[in-house]
């Protein structure tokens, strides 16, 4: 009798509980998961703010800088993380040019380690877009706003090269982007570093090829930032709880940010075809992109 007892509690225990599962708001297993993993993150952020990690790590360079060609090999599944530097682009091989260019061909400049700049461009089909390269920056997200209402045909593909920048800007922009039905695209050998993948998640369709380059890495402070460890602790949670409600808000997996809370600042995180598939960062990855 007290075994049956036992079973009928275990199972009204059960009951109870798959009811208290079924009245949870819906994504709230996802952010409980997302807020633990980001703790890594906030805890990085404050033990660098008190000087307890090293620092001297740039979110944004202040100048332009030397960008240093290096061997970076392809990520492929359980093989994604590669030591990164601030301005590094991948290195030309014989086989492979590394030089970032248009789907008609046409090069992109890799002089890109300042400042983002945007460049307006029609295809031979007439088909408008915007390049962008370079770092985003304070202000930068305002600047391509006013930057895109200049014209009167108005771009409908964004194409980006960037080793990142400020979370902020990305934010901002890539909501600009989505509110403006762009969309983004990752050049064939363009890379899309840092917080860049943040603006790539803002478009409609998101486009990259299978020699394009995405890599994420931890949130850190810029230069001259020194805050407390009570600021260092609010900013990062903050971000964080930016970052994952933006992606959730665009339809993109958040939890694709665990890739980039889970690498340290001096490594980036490869993204490959499938890892871009999966999340949702990219709803095309192919060789054979068609402006229209």
């Amino acid at each position: 009798m007290a075994t049956t007892n036992r079973f009928g509690e275990h199972r009204s225990l059960t009951l109870r509980a798959w009811h208290w599962w079924g009245q949870l708001p819906e994504g709230w297993l996802i952010q409980r998961i997302f807020a633990l993993m980001a703790s890594g993150c906030v805890i990085g952020m404050v033990l660098d703010a008190t000087g307890y990690t090293r620092t001297g790590l740039f979110e944004t360079p202040a100048e332009p800088q030397k960008l240093e060609p290096v061997d970076i090999d392809r990520p492929e599944p359980g093989d994604n993380l590669r030591p990164y530097q601030p301005g590094m682009v991948p290195r030309p091989t014989p086989f492979r040019p590394a030089q970032p260019s248009l789907p008609d061909g046409t090069p992109l400049s890799t002089e890109i380690s300042g400042r983002m700049q945007f460049a307006f461009k029609e295809n031979h089909a007439g088909v408008p877009f915007i390049v962008a390269t370079g770092n985003l920056d304070t202000g930068t997200a305002e600047e391509f706003s006013r930057f895109d209402e200049t014209h009167d045909k108005r771009a409908r593909y964004l194409f980006l090269v960037s080793h990142g920048g400020l979370v902020l800007e990305a934010l901002r922009m890539g909501q600009y982007v989505r509110d403006r039905e762009m969309k983004t695209v990752v050049p064939r050998e363009g890379f899309c570093f840092s917080a860049c993948p943040l603006v790539l998640a803002g478009g409609v369709e998101r486009v990259a090829y299978p020699d394009s380059w995405v890599g994420l890495h931890q949130i850190y402070l810029s230069e001259g930032q020194k805050p407390s460890a009570d600021e260092a602790f609010e900013t990062g949670q903050r971000s964080v709880s930016d970052i994952m409600g933006y992606l959730e808000k665009l339809d993109v997996d958040p939890l694709v940010w665990r890739l980039a809370i889970e690498t340290p600042p001096d490594q980036i995180h490869m993204l490959s075809k499938q890892d871009l598939l999966e999340t949702k960062l990219t709803t095309i990855v192919s060789p054979n992109i068609k402006l229209q």
